[in-house]
């Protein structure tokens, strides 16, 4: 790949393309340099989230710009603005994703919540509500159930912003503030002393968003974002 590249950068300054060159060599020898270092994190990293990574760059960065940004049919289908939601909300929850295989092994229930929140409050909720019928810590689980969905509230204005600054202006502060009680509500109630006071470590491993959403939630998923984009 380097010698295309170098046959590449004499045609772009042939041609009179002096920034794209310099750019294209920079990077072929940054890349040769870190060529060590990349090995060893692909080493690092399961194939599978390499790829799933791909796919997430393929989605957002190749196939939403190609898209019409117009309405379509009485419905007002905008494949853009539509697509747009679709990675936007991926983007959160991969993110949050990503955090939760950072910080593996560290941490407890109540950073679980915090990450379990942005990936998504409904999934945080039903596991922790599992785990609180087997471990005798009913405050610790309901407050991190709280925290959760405090989380959803931050992660609504995200969106808001995104796609609506007018209505964000509106609802971020009544958002802000439940975000805020539930939150705070939610580890002022997880402190109080339960009967079993062994401490409680993580053992929910959240899938990959983009995984799941290649496999079988793709239309479903682009269904409910236009609808969230109509209703917007």
């Amino acid at each position: 790949m380097s010698g295309l590249a170098t046959f590449l950068v004499g045609a772009l300054v042939c041609y009179g393309h002096l920034w794209i060159a310099t750019t294209l060599g920079v990077a072929s020898l940054l890349l040769l340099d870190l060529k060590a270092a990349l090995e060893k994190l692909a080493v690092r990293i399961a194939p599978n989230e390499i790829l799933t990574f791909a796919k997430f760059l393929f989605l957002s960065g190749v196939i939403l710009p190609i898209l019409p940004n117009q309405e379509f049919s009485q419905f007002h289908i905008n494949p853009f603005k539509t697509w747009l939601v679709v990675v936007a909300i991926s983007a959160i929850s991969y993110l949050s994703y990503v955090l939760q295989k950072l910080t593996k092994g560290q941490g407890g229930i109540v950073l679980a919540a915090l990450l379990g929140g942005a990936y998504s409050s409904t999934a945080t909720t039903v596991v922790m509500a599992r785990r609180a019928a087997r471990e005798q810590q009913p405050h610790l689980f309901s407050g991190g159930i709280l925290i959760a969905c405090g989380v959803m509230y931050l992660r609504l204005v995200i969106l808001l912003a995104l796609f609506n600054r007018q209505l964000m202006l509106l609802l971020y502060i009544p958002f802000l503030v439940l975000a805020v009680l539930a939150v705070g509500g939610g580890w002022l109630w997880s402190r109080r002393p339960d009967k079993n006071t062994q401490e409680v470590k993580r053992e929910y491993e959240a899938k990959n968003p983009w995984s799941c959403l290649q496999r079988f939630s793709l239309p479903r998923c682009f269904w409910q974002c236009w609808s969230l984009h109509s209703w917007l």
